[in-house]
């Protein structure tokens, strides 16, 4: 075993680490959000816009935070995890897209509202955050599909772990 296997190996130090990280980024980021938007204010179109603003502009610092936990994931080997996480994701993509639907029909409520010196600059933020939405969703689509695929059930896993056994056994007996 070379000292690089041990590193990155399925019990790697480092898989810890990045699982605290992008829980400490999760939960600042989420501290960040809710200290925004609180106190919630549902039947405001003018909160629900400005929420839904918000939340499309803290995408990247989630993304990343994503990125982590998926990667502590890989490095750690934690199937379960894994495959939670992308069940996670395809649910994530649904509630946001449904979220893309009642933000359009709050911007064009909202649109009749403003002056009409000010209604250029925020229609050009609401596009900024759909298109910003509709990309974390095609995210967490892609990486929910493939998560899942990629990730055997376990079941699976370990009836393909006894075949390579088998076939290693069968090679020494040889």
């Amino acid at each position: 075993m070379t000292s690089t296997q041990s590193v990155l190996g399925p019990r790697s130090p480092f898989a810890g680490i990045l699982y605290i990280g992008a829980l400490v980024l999760f939960l600042d980021q989420l501290a960040i959000l809710g200290a925004s938007v609180y106190p919630a204010a549902l039947d405001s179109v003018q909160w629900r816009f400005g929420s839904v603003g918000l939340a499309a502009g803290r995408a990247t610092p989630f993304l990343i935070c994503d990125l982590l936990f998926l990667s502590a994931g890989v490095l750690a080997g934690h199937r379960w995890f894994l495959r939670a996480l992308g069940v996670l994701h395809v649910f994530v993509a649904l509630v946001i897209l449904a979220g893309v639907a009642g933000f359009i029909l709050d911007t064009l409520e909202i649109r009749q509202m403003l002056p009409l010196e000010t209604r250029q600059q925020a229609m050009a933020s609401a596009i900024r955050a759909v298109v910003a939405l509709v990309a974390v969703s095609i995210f967490c689509v892609v990486v929910g599909v493939r998560v899942i695929r990629g990730t055997p059930p376990a079941s699976a896993a370990r009836s393909a772990d006894r075949r390579l056994v088998l076939d290693n056994r069968s090679e020494v007996a040889e």
